[in-house]
């Protein structure tokens, strides 16, 4: 092989991965539609058609969703902190709100009666938001920071707040069926007895009179 030949080659190999790192990670075989719990972290899917798919707890961490067509897409459950959307992704209002949550805090403002109902909102930083009323059924809110938000009213039924901090929340009259308070630190919040036995569980848990919870 000729010395030219061989640079030849090279440059072709050299044009092949960059077109490869260019198009990103392919999609698993069946997505879309169906790309539950897929990992698509840091995938570059700009402009992509994931109408009505199925992204339940899919990771979408870091992934590039400029221009991207999510109309109709179920994200229960979905990972999109840090995922990069712009003006012209196409997504349900309810899940455009949970990626500004997770990747830019609570909005300001309030977030009264909002329906965040499966959405993965672990590690968030919600410290002093507005949840009053806010529909977070088994919303996955583990290691959240939810110190001194309102969540008086807040339907939390089944949701996972291993680890979070509930330190000075306000839930009263809020339904914490069957939710998991395992090893959330709940030091000072407004919460009655009768609430925190509907609970699923308090392994570890910090209660309001800082004593913990077996």
């Amino acid at each position: 092989m000729t010395i030219r030949k061989a640079i030849g080659m090279i440059c072709l190999w050299g044009v092949v991965l960059l077109t490869l790192a260019r198009c990103g990670p392919r999609l698993p075989e069946g997505c879309p539609p169906e790309c539950v719990g897929a990992d698509l972290s840091e995938a570059d899917l700009r402009g992509a058609d994931l109408s009505e798919a199925n992204l339940g707890g899919a990771d979408l961490y870091g992934t590039d969703l400029s221009g991207a067509n999510l109309s109709g897409a179920n994200l229960s459950g979905a990972v999109l902190r840090a995922a990069i959307l712009d003006e012209t992704t196409q997504i349900n209002p309810k899940w455009r709100l949970v990626w500004e949550i997770v990747t830019q805090g609570a909005p300001a403002g309030y977030l009264i009666g909002a329906n965040l109902r499966e959405a993965n909102l672990s590690e968030a930083d919600l410290r002093w938001a507005y949840l009053t009323e806010a529909y977070l059924t088994e919303a996955d809110l583990r290691g959240a920071d939810l110190s001194e938000a309102n969540l008086s009213g807040a339907d939390l039924y089944g949701a996972d707040l291993t680890e979070a901090d509930l330190r000075r929340a306000d839930l009263i009259g809020a339904d914490l069926g069957w939710a998991n308070l395992s090893k959330a630190n709940l030091t000072d919040a407004k919460v009655t007895d009768e609430q925190l036995a509907q609970a699923k569980s308090l392994a570890g848990a910090t209660l309001p009179d800082g004593t913990v919870h077996e």
